[in-house]
């Protein structure tokens, strides 16, 4: 573990350690770490990977598109977040 002293904190970081601080306590007070919801996000993963295998580049860039795309009520697919993070970050490694 690295260890910085207070004073020499530069203020990205300090922003940072802020923003990771408040992304813990969400996760904490919405209970997203309950074994129910990790086991559904796990099942998700895995089956989006699944689903895009072969996929070229343009296929995938729709499927972003598609989770990033409100419907008609307002809202969002669910794991939408987790699905555009894991095709970008797919996508910055294949292409």
């Amino acid at each position: 573990m690295i260890y910085i002293e207070k004073s020499k904190e530069p203020s990205s970081l300090k922003a940072f350690i802020a923003e990771q601080k408040a992304i813990l306590s969400t996760i904490e007070i919405l209970n997203l770490n309950a074994e129910r919801l990790k086991t559904k996000r796990q099942n998700f993963i895995l089956t989006l990977i699944q689903s895009i295998n072969g996929f070229e580049k343009e296929k995938i860039e729709q499927k972003i598109e598609d989770y990033k795309r409100k419907d008609s009520l307002g809202k969002l697919k669910r794991f939408c977040g987790v699905a555009v993070y894991l095709l970008e970050d797919y996508l910055k490694r294949k292409f």
